[in-house]
């Protein structure tokens, strides 16, 4: 309907936000794709294979005149919720009511050792793979510290509820004065969408 490469197309500019969602599967005959964290991938190429959402489409419309697909960074991108909690690694705003683990996810926030956010993680095998993975990622610590908020938060919010809260939260910071206003930051694949969009 928008592509402008046919005829009789609607002439609009069209932004089309997606997840990279991260996954891998085994090598072997039956194995299936399963999502996994930025800093599993490509990490066992030897058991896995693995591959990115929407590859094809971001490329196939790179250079297309009125159509752009946009979605988070290829080494540390997930999804939406995990790129806002690790572009805003030390927001409080985040941390909504309806975000389960979240004495577990203030005390992580308001430590930067990652050793000892990761002994303020409960025991649980969605944590230890968390941990493992990180540990042997090779990443700076910081790139470890924002990716284990990050994971955390995922695993901690209910999308619809925690999106309305969040809502909230945002508008009400953005409606004090620049003195009291906490920072946030949009995710850069997001503020690169808008930009293209407006230009």
């Amino acid at each position: 309907m928008f592509d402008t490469k046919n005829p009789y197309s609607i002439n609009k500019k069209i932004v089309c936000l997606t997840d990279i969602d991260p996954c891998r599967k085994k090598n072997e005959p039956d194995g299936e794709y399963e999502s996994c964290y930025p800093y599993e991938y490509d990490i066992d190429t030897a058991n896995y294979d693995y591959k990115h959402h929407a590859d094809t489409e971001v490329a196939q419309y790179a250079a297309h005149p009125n159509i752009r697909f946009y979605r988070q960074d290829v080494t540390y991108g997930k999804t939406l919720e995990y790129d806002i909690m690790r572009e805003n690694s030390d927001c409080e705003l985040l941390l909504t009511n309806s975000v389960s683990n979240l004495k577990e996810l203030k005390a992580m926030m308001a430590e930067q050792d990652v050793n000892k956010m990761m002994g303020k993680m409960r025991n649980s095998e969605a944590n230890t793979r968390i941990k493992t993975s990180i540990d042997t990622s090779g990443w700076t610590d910081e790139e470890k510290r924002k990716a284990l908020l990050a994971s955390r938060y995922l695993n901690s919010v209910s999308k619809g509820s925690n999106a309305l809260e969040l809502n909230v939260a945002l508008m009400a910071n953005l409606e004090k004065s620049a003195a009291d206003r906490k920072e946030f930051h949009v995710p850069q694949y997001i503020a690169d969408a808008l930009t293209w969009l407006l230009s």
